[in-house]
C-alpha cells in the first residue's frame, strides 16, 4: 500500500502488495508502476498471473529528479516513444537481480543479466521478465544535461555503460549504495540530492560522448568521487593530494578547488577522516580484541605514538582512553 514521508524537498513513496487480494495484485501493481515509472507503460502477465505474484516499489523524489527501486514479479512491460517524450527524462538503471530478462529499446535487443546497466531517453521499447527482477534507477530531466539532443541520442543508442570507467567507478557504487535505503535517505540525505543526481548523469553522458569531465557542471559528482576514493583508501599511508589527483585524472589545483567549500585542506580532510574512522573502530565491540596499533595501521597511521598524538589533539583523549570510556558504557 502507498505511504509518504516528507523531509524538506524529499518525497518518499512506497508500494507493496501484501494487503491486496492475490487476484487483484497485478492490476494494482500495473496502475502504480505506470505512475512511478513517470511514463505511461503497459504491463501484461506472462501467460497467466502467478497465484503468489508479489511486487514492491519505492520512489524518492527531490525536485525534478527521482530514484526508483523496483522488485517486480513476472511480467512484460512495454511503452510507446511518445510516453518517454512527454516525460523527457534521462534514466540510468541497473538490473540488480534478474534471470532471463530481455529488453529492446533505442533499436537494440538486450540481455539484462544481473548487474546490467542501461541508459535510455526518448524511445519506445519493452522488457520481458519471466522470473522477476530487482532494479534501481535514477531519473533526471533531459534538459539538465547540457548536450544537444542529437548527441544525447547517439550516446543512448550506443549503450556502452559496461565499458564506462565513470559508470563502473562512480555511478554503479552509488546505485548499489542506495539499494534498500530510499526511505532512510528521505530522512537523512542532504537537500542537494537532485544536484548530485544531475551531476552524476551529466558526467556519465559527457564521458560517453568524449567530453572532458572537469567542468563545473560535474563538480558535485567529482566531489562524491573524491570522497569515495578517500574513504576506500584510508589504510594507505601514502594517501595524499598527489595520489588522489593522479588516481582521478585531475590536477592538484583542480582537486583543491573542488574541495574548497570544505573549509580545510585536502591533507587535513584525510587526517580527520582517518581519526574519525579510528574512533568508530575503537568504539565497535566487534573490534575490541584488536590492538590500538592495529587500528591505527588500518587507517593509515602505523606509528602508535603519532596516532595517539593526533587522536588526542582531535578528540581530547588518547585512543586507549576512548576505548576505556566505551567499555564502561557497555
Amino acid at each position: 500500500m502507498g505511504r509518504n514521508a516528507m523531509t524538506g524537498p524529499m518525497h518518499h513513496r512506497r508500494f507493496d502488495t501484501p494487503g491486496i487480494l492475490p487476484r487483484e495484485r497485478f492490476d494494482y501493481w500495473r496502475t502504480w508502476y505506470s505512475e512511478a515509472a513517470i511514463a505511461t507503460m503497459r504491463l501484461d502477465p506472462i501467460d497467466r498471473i502467478p497465484a503468489d505474484f508479489r511486487s514492491l516499489g519505492e520512489v524518492l523524489a527531490c525536485g525534478d529528479t527521482s530514484i526508483i527501486e523496483l522488485h517486480c514479479g513476472p511480467a512484460v512491460g512495454s511503452w510507446r516513444p511518445e510516453a518517454t517524450e512527454a516525460s523527457d527524462l534521462l534514466r540510468v538503471a541497473m538490473f540488480v537481480r534478474g534471470r532471463g530478462v530481455t529488453g529492446h529499446w533505442h533499436g537494440q535487443d538486450m540481455s539484462l543479466t544481473d548487474g546490467s546497466p542501461v541508459l535510455y531517453g526518448r524511445t519506445g521499447g519493452y522488457w520481458r521478465n519471466p522470473a522477476g527482477f530487482r532494479t534501481i534507477q535514477i531519473n533526471v530531466p533531459r534538459t539538465s544535461v547540457e548536450l544537444p539532443d542529437r548527441a544525447i541520442d547517439r550516446v543512448t543508442a550506443r549503450q556502452q555503460l559496461e565499458r564506462s570507467p565513470v559508470f563502473q567507478s562512480l555511478v554503479r557504487p552509488v546505485l548499489i549504495g542506495m539499494l534498500g535505503r530510499l526511505e532512510d535517505l528521505s530522512h537523512t540525505a542532504t537537500a542537494n540530492l537532485d544536484t548530485i543526481s544531475v551531476s552524476l548523469i551529466t558526467m556519465l553522458v559527457h564521458s560517453l560522448h568524449g567530453i572532458s569531465t572537469d567542468g563545473t557542471e560535474h563538480a558535485a559528482a567529482r566531489r562524491l568521487q573524491v570522497w569515495r576514493f578517500i574513504e576506500a583508501n584510508l589504510a594507505d599511508r601514502r594517501l595524499g593530494p598527489d595520489e588522489i589527483a593522479a588516481a582521478l585524472h585531475m590536477s592538484r589545483r583542480a582537486l583543491y578547488q573542488l574541495l574548497s567549500d570544505e573549509g580545510e585542506g585536502v591533507a587535513t580532510t584525510i587526517r580527520r577522516r582517518r581519526l574519525q574512522r579510528a574512533r568508530t573502530l575503537l568504539r565497535d565491540p566487534r573490534h575490541r580484541h584488536r590492538s590500538i596499533a592495529e587500528i591505527g595501521a588500518d587507517v593509515g597511521l602505523p606509528s602508535p605514538a603519532h596516532f595517539s598524538r593526533l587522536f588526542h589533539a582531535e578528540f581530547g583523549q588518547t585512543p586507549r582512553e576512548a576505548r576505556r570510556t566505551d567499555e564502561h558504557a557497555f
